[in-house]
């Protein structure tokens, strides 16, 4: 039961004896009785309401000292009631009370305070995130500068070494030569791996926009198959592609998602060994979906900790609706297929994302 209804029943003695004065009053008068079932009633009605009121006060007081106690603070010690305190309480307030506290302030206090600890701990977070949010901006700016510069330097180191291999001056030996040569790769790789950089803190900044369009599954994968079966030939891996001419078209920045299939497809080949196979199927899949699954020969688990290019396709595919898994030697691409709704919505509204 609600205090609150505990408290109303409190006022009942009070409505059933203003009803028993009335009828004293009315039997009370000259050449008049009261009945007898009248004065039962009555005698039962007081005895009955001073019950309850006893009862559901007592019953609010305990509750009231228990809650005061759990607060934790000091609370006033027992006296007697100040006759100011009485007078307050039998005229309802019209008289003031002494001042001195009781539980309910100190249960209002105990409230207040952790009100205010509430505000200060809100006050202190936002601080915080805050904070942490302009760290992460200034982080993200000197990485970005830092990339900038190291683009910057790459490209005027690859400028002569191109100029080397392309016309040596003077003889050079074939270890000189291979030395160039991986010197090269090696530029031509941390370059990749800066841009790779790049494109991620412009994914994280927002600066990467969505332009979602029909393609067709052969369309779509036609440059990134291109670019794997080259560095399959270089790597001595076989590069096999099983594409559905029956499956729905996908709805997908065409861009964005072919370079994410590029770096999926580039880092299968480096994984698998020599004269290894790798085997992309794409078709139809479940709830309106296209499913890509690239089984290469790499065996064991899955790499714990992504390389950075699985980690920008992972959030390039994550920014069309799509969905990149990986387990052992297999890989799997889940992208929105063509549905008439969806095919109504890029057609009327080409920038939606």
């Amino acid at each position: 039961m609600r205090v609150g209804q505990r408290l109303f029943l409190a006022v009942l003695p009070a409505i059933l004896g203003v009803f028993t004065v009335v009828g004293l009053a009315y039997w009370g008068e000259y050449a008049r009785q009261a009945p007898q079932s009248l004065i039962i009633v009555a005698i039962v009605a007081a005895v009955v309401s001073l019950g309850m009121a006893w009862h559901n006060t007592r019953y609010v007081a305990h509750r009231i000292e228990h809650l005061a106690l759990r607060t934790g603070k000091v609370l006033p010690e027992s006296q007697t009631p100040r006759l100011r305190d009485l007078a307050s309480a039998v005229t309802g307030g019209v008289i003031t009370h002494s001042g001195t506290a009781d539980e309910l302030d100190t249960i209002e206090s105990t409230v207040h305070d952790m009100n205010s600890a509430v505000q200060r701990a809100h006050d202190a977070g936002e601080s915080r995130a805050q904070r942490a949010e302009a760290r992460q901006a200034e982080y993200a700016a000197v990485i970005d500068e830092v990339a900038r510069l190291m683009t910057s330097r790459l490209e005027e180191a690859e400028m002569p070494l191109h100029v080397l291999l392309a016309s040596p001056f003077g003889s050079l030996n074939e270890n000189q030569e291979e030395m160039l040569a991986a010197a090269q790769t090696a530029l031509d790789l941390a370059d990749r791996d800066v841009r790779l950089l790049r494109t991620l803190l412009a994914l994280d900044r927002g600066e990467l926009s969505v332009v979602p369009q029909p393609i067709g599954l052969t369309e779509l994968l036609k440059p990134a198959l291109a670019i794997a079966q080259a560095h399959g030939r270089s790597a001595k891996v076989a590069v096999h592609a099983d594409i559905s001419e029956t499956a729905p078209r996908v709805i997908v920045d065409a861009m964005q998602t072919q370079a994410a299939l590029t770096a999926i497809l580039t880092n299968a080949v480096t994984r698998t060994p020599v004269d290894g196979e790798i085997d992309i199927k794409a078709d139809e899949s479940e709830h309106d979906r296209v499913q890509i699954s690239v089984r290469h020969g790499e065996t064991g688990e899955a790499m714990s900790q992504p390389a950075l290019d699985i980690r920008l396709a992972r959030r390039l595919i994550g920014l069309q609706r799509g969905a990149l898994r990986e387990s052992s030697g297999n890989i799997t691409i889940e992208l929105p297929g063509e549905t008439p709704v969806s095919a109504a919505k890029a057609g009327s509204d080409p920038l939606s994302s």
